[in-house]
C-alpha cells in the first residue's frame, strides 16, 4: 500500500507511516478461555479437530458445502470424526434469505456441529477505544480462528486473520451450479480478481478447483497442520508489517507526534 500512495498517488514516502492493522490487535490480546471450555461451551467435542466453515454472500455455495459435508460425514469420511464450525456471511440479505433456515436446519442434523453468530463484535476496535471493559473470552471469531484446525472460505479478508491465527485455510475456487453466462459463479470470479491472484496469498493457502480437489485439500491440512505454516507467516507480515498487537499505539504515537495542535498542546 505504501507503494501504491507513492508510486501511483505521488505521497512523499517520507509523509507515510507503517503503524499495522489497528483492527487486528485483537488478535493478540490472549484469550481467557482454553480451547476444550471455547468448544464443550458451543456442544463441540475438545477431542475431535474442527473445521471452520466461512460462508459466501451467494446463497447456492452453502448448499453446495453442505451437500460434500454429508459425503464426507458418512463412515470412514474425513469428516466422519470432526467438529464443524460454520458461520454464515455478515450480511443482512444472508440473514433474511428465507434458505438459511432450511441450510441451519439441515446442518444441524449433523452431529458436532456449532452455527456462529456472524454479527457478533464483542472485542472491536471501538469497543477498546471508548475505553468499555472487553471480555476477551467472548471474542468468539478470535477463539474460533485460534481453536480451528482448518478454515474453508472463498478469498474473503479473513483468510489474512486466519494466516495470523496460524490457521490452514482452503479456498474454494469454483462452482458446482452454473446456468448460460453463469451469473451465480461467484467463486469463479473471485479467485480471477487481481487482488487474488497474490502469489504470497495462495503460497499461504490452497485454491481447489473440485469436489475431488477440496476432499484432498481438506484430508491434507487435517493431517499436517503445519503445512504451508511459514508461508501464512510470510502472507501475514507482508499485509501488516508488524504482528505484535500494538497497531493501536503506533497510530497514536503517529497523531500525537505530527498534529500541529497536539504539539502545541504537549508544549
Amino acid at each position: 500500500m505504501k507503494k501504491q500512495a507513492v508510486d501511483l498517488l505521488k505521497v512523499p514516502a517520507n509523509r507515510v507511516a507503517i503503524t499495522g492493522p489497528t483492527a487486528f490487535d485483537r488478535y493478540f490480546t490472549p484469550l481467557s478461555e482454553s480451547r476444550e471450555n471455547f468448544l464443550a461451551k458451543r456442544g463441540l467435542d475438545p477431542h475431535k479437530k474442527t473445521v471452520f466453515y466461512a460462508g459466501h454472500t451467494s446463497i447456492v455455495t452453502y448448499f453446495d458445502f453442505l451437500e460434500l459435508v454429508f459425503k464426507l460425514q458418512k463412515p470412514g469420511g474425513i469428516l466422519a470424526d470432526c467438529n464443524l464450525i460454520i458461520r454464515p456471511y455478515p450480511h443482512q440479505k444472508v440473514a433474511d434469505w428465507s434458505g438459511m433456515k432450511i441450510f441451519r436446519s439441515l446442518i444441524s442434523q449433523i452431529p458436532h456441529v456449532y452455527i456462529s453468530d456472524p454479527f457478533e463484535h464483542s472485542n472491536d476496535l471501538f469497543e477498546q477505544m471508548t475505553g468499555e471493559a472487553v471480555d476477551t473470552s467472548s471474542d468468539e471469531l478470535h477463539g474460533i480462528l485460534r481453536y480451528s484446525d482448518l478454515m474453508i472460505n472463498y478469498f474473503s479478508t479473513l483468510g489474512l486473520e486466519a494466516a495470523i491465527c496460524d490457521l490452514p485455510t482452503i479456498h474454494i475456487g469454483y462452482d458446482k451450479f452454473t446456468y448460460q453466462i453463469s451469473p451465480m459463479a461467484w467463486s469463479v470470479t473471485g479467485a480471477h480478481n487481481a487482488h487474488n491472484q497474490d502469489a504470497q496469498r495462495r503460497a499461504a493457502s490452497q485454491v481447489v478447483t473440485s469436489d475431488k480437489h477440496l476432499t484432498q485439500a481438506i484430508e491434507a491440512y487435517l493431517n499436517n497442520r503445519n503445512l504451508h505454516q511459514a508461508e501464512r507467516l510470510e502472507y501475514a507480515l507482508s499485509e501488516c508489517e508488524f504482528l505484535d498487537g500494538h497497531a493501536t499505539e503506533r497510530l497514536a504515537e503517529v497523531i500525537a507526534t505530527t498534529s500541529p495542535r497536539l504539539k502545541r498542546k504537549q508544549r
